[in-house]
């Protein structure tokens, strides 16, 4: 088949989920002699058609540099009809994909591919349709609750719907979407990537400078306010009383519009905590399998989904390497989860929670092993991706 898989933004590096998630799965696709194109926004400095040494070919809507996340959005999808009626007529495209944690993109993307003749299939990545509450304006937030709206699916504009959830799932068969059009696929991951295995330890510790026998904790979310790096520092502090030496390890993207702002307040913040010899700021990582393998526990303590996916795509890969997870429960990571089994679930918005259950672990070694034994397990089960690539092949040949 030829597939054309179209997204806001499908360009390396590969570190946020949807972008990931999608980068994997065509990865998977092509190894099966599928021919994969993408369809994306670009800068000034991207070209407009790049083919990647994957074998994917990358066709670019550019917009320009630094524009800001509207501006460049806005060129974006009004260039989308005339570039997917391009692509399709000249590379045959058989399916086209579109990603989005929105339900308006799938819905606009399916109605301006109404004039080829491809297949339309939209993965939905979240079930969330509350308003965002951060640093949004009023007609933003109103403009993005709207394309939250699952109103935007229901006419046949698309001719199947994945979600990523059993939540989103049960919430389009509510509000009368035929099971016929939804097919729920879990987000899959790369095992043979993110597996428990162990590295030159040396190495990366010299490289991040953690002392030796140090306990590393890993946020692994990044810098926008929804992820709770607040909450996770303000639980360090209580436990570098009783572990001194504890090391938070934070992760950021340089994606986010407002990182230099949140990163000026985070370091801040751990100023004002006594933590700066406690923690490390890290950029963009190839090797995240390293940093999770590395870590004695990973947490996420999320405030809310809005813009998440469901099940957030890190949780999945640090356990798939093993590693006991903290983490709230926010979107469908109840789903996922099952606590004091497979990890361990605690309410948004409360330190001492996080304390706690980090604490629990760093004490109780056996414990944290079977937690993340119980973890690869669920992954392998539930998550791989050959297993997961095949159900989506199978709803690309789908009749309606």
């Amino acid at each position: 088949m030829n597939l054309l898989m179209v997204g806001l933004d499908l360009n390396s590096p590969w570190v946020e989920g949807i972008r990931n998630t999608t980068y994997e799965l065509a990865l998977e696709l092509r190894n099966r002699g599928h021919e994969i194109h993408f369809l994306t926004k670009g800068y000034c400095y991207h070209k407009k058609i790049e083919h990647l040494k994957c074998g994917i070919t990358v066709h670019r809507i550019l917009t320009k540099e630094n524009s800001g996340y509207l501006r460049g959005f806005q060129r974006f999808i009004l260039g989308l009809p005339k570039a997917i009626f391009e692509i399709a007529k000249e590379h045959r495209i058989d399916v086209i994909h579109s990603h989005s944690s929105y339900p308006a993109f799938g819905g606009y993307t399916g109605i301006m591919s109404a004039l080829v003749g491809s297949r339309k299939i939209f993965s939905l990545y979240s079930c969330s349709e509350s308003t965002p509450t951060f640093e949004y304006s009023l007609l933003l937030r109103y403009a993005l609750r709207l394309a939250k709206s699952y109103e935007t699916l229901r006419l046949n504009n698309v001719n199947k719907i994945i979600v990523s959830s059993k939540k989103a799932f049960n919430n389009l068969i509510s509000i009368g979407f035929s099971r016929k059009r939804i097919h729920y696929i879990p987000i899959a991951i790369n095992t043979n990537r993110f597996r428990p295995r162990r590295f030159n330890g040396r190495k990366i510790w010299n490289e991040l400078n953690l002392p030796t026998g140090a306990k590393v904790i890993l946020f692994a979310g990044d810098l926008t306010p929804y992820k709770g790096v607040e909450y996770f520092l303000l639980s360090l502090k209580e436990l570098k009383k009783s572990n001194s030496d504890v090391v938070g390890i934070i992760l950021t993207k340089g994606l986010y519009e407002k990182e230099w702002s949140r990163r000026q307040l985070v370091e801040q913040l751990a100023t004002q905590l006594d933590l700066r010899e406690n923690i490390r700021l890290l950029g963009i990582r190839s090797d995240m399998e390293v940093i999770y393998n590395l870590s004695n526990v990973v947490v996420f303590p999320f405030l809310q989904s809005y813009t998440l996916m469901d099940t957030p795509r890190a949780l999945l890969e640090a356990m798939a390497c093993g590693r006991p997870v903290v983490t709230t429960k926010v979107g469908a990571v109840l789903e996922i989860v099952k606590h004091k089994d497979n990890g361990i679930l605690i309410e948004p918005n409360n330190v001492t929670a996080l304390r706690k259950a980090v604490a629990f672990l760093l004490q109780d070694e056996e414990k944290a092993q079977e937690l993340g034994e119980n973890a690869v397990n669920h992954i392998l089960n539930n998550h791989e991706l050959g297993a997961m690539t095949s159900k989506i092949e199978e709803v690309y040949g789908m009749n309606d």
